[in-house]
């Protein structure tokens, strides 16, 4: 199951993006602008990058995530699964360990 929005996406909101939509890292930012059909969007990372045309395909609600949490991450291609956060690095990146027992 992929993670919904409560209601649709809107400017100033605080999102994790998929930066370039090119891997499996998110980084938390701001959206920025917002098409009137609430198609695509426009986010300004904390690190100041901006990421045009960013579909909801590609964004998720801000979670201030901790060990032992439960999550949807990424697994090869755009699905998600259900995984347990297993660590949390210095650099943001999170560990997790799905269902079946991988670890990424």
């Amino acid at each position: 199951d992929k993670i919904q929005f409560p209601r649709g996406l809107q400017d100033g909101d605080i999102v994790d993006g998929q930066y370039r939509r090119a891997n499996n890292e998110w980084y938390k930012g701001t959206i920025i602008s917002s098409r009137p059909d609430d198609t695509m969007h426009t986010i300004r990372y904390d690190d100041g990058d901006i990421d045009n045309g960013m579909t909801q395909l590609h964004i998720r609600p801000f979670q201030n995530h901790q060990v032992g949490d439960i999550v949807e991450a990424a697994g090869r291609g755009d699905t998600f699964y259900t995984a347990k956060i297993t660590r949390i690095r210095k650099n943001k990146k999170i560990d997790v360990m799905y269902q079946n027992g991988v670890m990424e």
